[in-house]
């Protein structure tokens, strides 16, 4: 049988992977501009009858200054993060 219960065994490596998407996604888009050290946390991981997954994550910067360049005028380069088909 299973060494793990299976809710553990399926979501948590989801939850890194997804992590590690959205961090290749930042670095894609804002290169030199963010430091590797950013860190995402997942707050939210709900799976949807609809086939979509809604993900709620913390975006973890160095230096307040860095906050206004991921978020962008508008909110428009984090909306562009939000929207990334993974």
């Amino acid at each position: 049988g299973p060494l793990y219960p299976q809710d553990i065994v399926s979501e948590q490596p989801e939850r890194f992977f997804v992590c590690e998407l959205i961090r290749e996604r930042i670095f894609e888009q804002y290169r030199d501009e963010v430091p590797y050290s950013t860190a995402v946390e997942i707050v939210e991981f709900i799976e949807r009858d609809t086939g979509k997954t809604f993900i709620s994550a913390d975006v973890i910067v160095e230096r307040e200054s860095q906050k206004g360049i991921l978020i962008g005028k508008k909110g428009e380069a984090l909306k562009r993060i939000g929207q990334s088909r993974f």
